[in-house]
């Protein structure tokens, strides 16, 4: 097992080295029989515990190798591990057919240029290291790679890709590529592949082919793994699947750029200078992709076939492009490959909302609505299943911080509004629908409601929102959701009194209700000043007291004998305040009637009143004749009796009638 040529291609099928663990720290594996040659070399746990991660070797001893960012997983006595060839390695390969790796040298690194043939990193086979750098010197040679063979140049500290050297392809003379009918060259990296820091380019040679001078990676493969961070690719595209892992890398040239085959597990805060952004769903495999913080800068490619910015290539699923900075005018740049494209593309951007009250301390719990200009939903929280369309909601919560997580799409993604989605009109002609602008609704009880309008988005954007203390609520949140007798129908505007109660129950009631998920989109209209102010609410008072005073541009009902303490306004007036009229009467079961003054107009009676106080509510002052009868005592008459306004008594002395028979 070893380096050796087949062929044209130099071949991988182990590693430099292998070994057992002992045990291990943090960023540490000990053990025996290891060696100083290691440093700078990649180590990748093969088996036991931590299997699966790789490193960077920062030094090694005899029985120690330290590694630069710490591990996940640390290593144990079940560890096994194998440590990489480097590209130095390659030059101890004789020289065969022409096949001959040359080291060149850098200060910066290791350079080796291959002079004949690619490289193949066969199943079992562990090649990479930092700072090391390859030269393909003939058309159309490559370093590839089949499944369980594995690849690392450069490593992630803290997330981030560094020290990956160089790979430079010499591509697309006026040949054609090695078993295709087209001047494609397909570098297959079908093993895992981790590349951090790493720059490719593919030097363009020659004009035979010039609608096709392209170098793709993963066109015609399903890899184990391919992870890219913080590189920079050169003319070359990159297929993007299942297994894809990428992050803030940089596309440069005329054929450079993202193909989105189907949901990558990352595709993330790229940069395309010049080059292509493409869902690609010929496969019918999308499911939905999507692509995080992409910026596109430049204008479009100077050739037949990729002469739009953005182009969407044979595109009959959704992709979702996530915070993308499009070029100006991106409405009229989209290209779709063919006549037949029936996909949608969704473009959103992320918003981080958080809220805190006037100390700055994070208000937990609070209602956060968003709704589109059609008044649907305005929050994405999921995708369906085939299709792949959105899945939204209204309301979401805030959490302890004060912030919220709307969706498991992307990472740590807070969030996420869709602002168009773009479907083909004809090839190079696509149609938006729009979904802004947007409301976004603050509640909870306890804070003054907190409303936005008009809300456009056109990239990742942060709302710090600042609650104050409702300070007219009287009432808990415990004590404002047992108050009874209140019905409230928001969508009618409509308010139902059946039980006494007063105004600042109602305002207190009012906005418990206000702050339910269901009403979180409703508008907060009720007021109190030195009344209640309804707005444009109807009231109806139903057989009970009501205390307070309240204003309306509705209407206000009173059945079955509701009484009000304070005035009524409504459209048709004000109405003073209720006030009672009490007939005492010294004795029981007497018949008591109230006219209008001078009129047979009844106002009020009882037949045989079953206590000795006869009450009514009347409105304003006014006249009215009482009169009180009871068989066996003398009849009592009070003409012109005087109602100033105010509650008053009327006391009845009934005298025994000696003639009564």
């Amino acid at each position: 097992m070893s380096i050796t040529i087949n062929g044209l291609d130099i071949e991988i099928d182990s590693g430099f080295a292998t070994g057992f663990a002992s045990g291990g720290s943090i960023n540490t594996l000990t053990g025996s029989g290891f060696s100083t040659s290691w440093d700078s070399r990649i180590i990748l746990i093969t088996g036991g515990a931590g299997e699966g991660q790789s490193r960077c070797v920062l030094s090694s001893t005899a029985s120690t190798i330290t590694v630069y960012e710490d591990w996940k997983t640390q290593p144990d006595n079940t560890t096994t591990f194998t440590i990489s060839y480097d590209v130095t390695d390659l030059t101890g390969v004789p020289e065969n057919n022409g096949v001959e790796a040359v080291y060149i040298g850098d200060p910066r690194g290791k350079v080796v240029a291959v002079e004949v043939g690619s490289i193949e990193v066969k199943p079992g086979g562990v090649f990479g290291g930092v700072k090391n750098s390859l030269m393909f010197n003939t058309d159309k040679k490559r370093l590839k790679s089949k499944a369980g063979g594995f690849i690392q140049f450069g490593m992630s500290i803290d997330g981030k890709g560094q020290q990956g050297g160089t790979i430079t392809l010499c591509n697309h003379g006026n040949t054609l590529s090695e078993g295709s009918t087209n001047a494609y060259v397909e570098v297959a990296l079908e093993g895992t592949t981790r590349f951090y820091g790493l720059d490719i380019i593919n030097k363009m040679q020659g004009t035979a082919y010039g609608s096709n001078k392209l170098s793709r990676i993963n066109q015609t493969v399903n890899p184990d793994e391919f992870t890219a961070y913080d590189c920079t690719f050169r003319d070359m595209v990159l297929l993007e699947d299942s297994k894809t892992d990428t992050k803030n890398c940089n596309f440069f040239g005329e054929r450079s750029g993202l193909m989105t085959l189907e949901q990558p597990v990352n595709s993330f805060g790229h940069k395309v200078f010049s080059g292509i952004l493409s869902p690609r769903s010929d496969q019918n495999d999308l499911q939905g992709a999507d692509v995080f913080d992409l910026a596109y800068f430049g204008d479009a490619p100077n050739d037949p076939l990729f002469n739009t910015p953005v182009f969407l290539y044979q595109f009959y699923e959704e992709a979702y492009f996530w915070n993308t900075s499009f070029p100006v005018g991106y409405d009229k740049c989209f290209k779709w490959h063919n006549n037949d494209g029936t996909g949608i593309m969704y473009e959103g951007y992320s918003l981080d909302i958080k809220i805190q009250d006037s100390t700055g301390v994070p208000v937990e719990d609070a209602l956060i609505a968003l709704i589109d200009v059609n008044g649907d939903a305005g929050w994405t929280t999921g995708k369906n299943a085939s299709p792949y369309s959105p899945i939204k909601t209204k309301t979401l919560t805030s959490n302890s911080d004060g912030t919220i997580i709307s969706t498991s799409i992307g990472t740590n993604e807070k969030g996420l509004v869709i602002t168009n989605d773009w479907t083909r009109i004809a090839i190079d002609t696509s149609e938006a629908v729009a979904y802004e602008p947007f409301s976004l609704y603050i509640k909870k009880y306890g804070i003054i409601p907190i409303a936005k309008t008009n809300l456009s988005y056109s990239s990742r954007s942060t709302e710090l929102l600042g609650a104050s203390d409702n300070a007219r609520l009287v009432s808990t949140k415990l004590e404002a959701a047992a108050i009874l007798g209140i019905t409230l129908d928001f969508t009618n505007k409509s308010i139902l009194i059946s039980g006494d109660t007063d105004a600042q129950k109602l305002f207190d009631y009012y906005h418990h209700e206000l702050a339910q998920s269901i009403n979180s989109t409703k508008d907060d209209d009720i007021f109190v000043i030195d009344f209640v102010n309804i707005g444009s609410w109807s009231l109806t008072l139903n057989g009970c007291t009501y205390t307070g005073a309240i204003t309306t541009t509705s209407t206000i009902t009173r059945l079955n004998g509701a009484k009000a303490t304070g005035s009524l306004t409504d459209s048709s007036g004000t109405t003073l305040p209720d006030k009672t009229l009490t007939v005492q009467v010294n004795q029981t079961g007497a018949d008591v009637v109230i006219l209008a003054a001078g009129t047979d107009t009844v106002l009020a009676s009882v037949d045989a009143q079953a206590g000795n106080d006869f009450e009514w509510v009347y409105v304003g002052a006014q006249y009215v004749d009482i009169g009180v009868i009871l068989p066996g005592y003398g009849i009592k008459y009070a003409y012109g009796y005087y109602l100033a306004g105010e509650n008053q008594t009327l006391p009845v002395q009934l005298l025994i009638d000696r003639a009564y028979n």
